[in-house]
């Protein structure tokens, strides 16, 4: 639950600046309209499936503008403007989407590190994989050496020694 608590405070965070400091400029959509209801399909875990979620936040260390999210079945997404406009960090290629966290290198911020699977949603069988990426998410690699098939939901950095990390 304290997890949860810490996500609900940073999406209500994310979402109080980008409604102040944005008023008036968001985006608008004017040829969107809805068709009709959507009835979504049956899932085993008893909550329906097609609702995006976001699984993990972070923040750059070096600009408080750039925030990124991870979706439980969407990928990677980055913002530079605190959530006025986000972009996909060309993660739709990977075989499984699951994304459970993101970690920025505190001396290079080009430098991510995701980790893939859903513990919350009966896919943490899933992917088993950390993908690296030295170019700021235009280009991935998986980087699992010495780890095996494991679930990373967390990645922690060494704080002098960015060469270290704890998933």
């Amino acid at each position: 639950y304290v997890k949860l608590y810490h996500l609900i405070v940073c999406i209500d965070f994310i979402l109080f600046f980008s409604f102040t400091l944005t008023e008036g400029l968001a985006q608008t959509y004017a040829s969107w309209a809805q068709s009709s209801m959507i009835e979504f399909p049956y899932n085993p875990s008893g909550q329906p499936t097609g609702i995006g979620r976001v699984s993990y936040i972070t923040f750059q260390p070096t600009d408080p503008n750039t925030i990124y999210a991870a979706s439980a079945s969407g990928g990677i997404w980055k913002t530079t403007n605190l959530g006025k406009y986000w972009v996909n960090l060309n993660t739709d290629f990977f075989q499984k989407m699951s994304m459970s966290c993101i970690l920025v290198d505190y001396t290079n911020p080009n430098t991510l590190y995701i980790g893939t699977g859903d513990t919350d949603y009966q896919s943490w069988w899933y992917a088993y994989v950390v993908y690296k990426s030295t170019d700021g998410g235009a280009t991935w690699t998986q980087s699992t050496s010495g780890m095996g098939n494991k679930l990373v939901n967390k990645m922690l950095m060494h704080p002098t020694n960015n060469n270290i990390i704890l998933a």
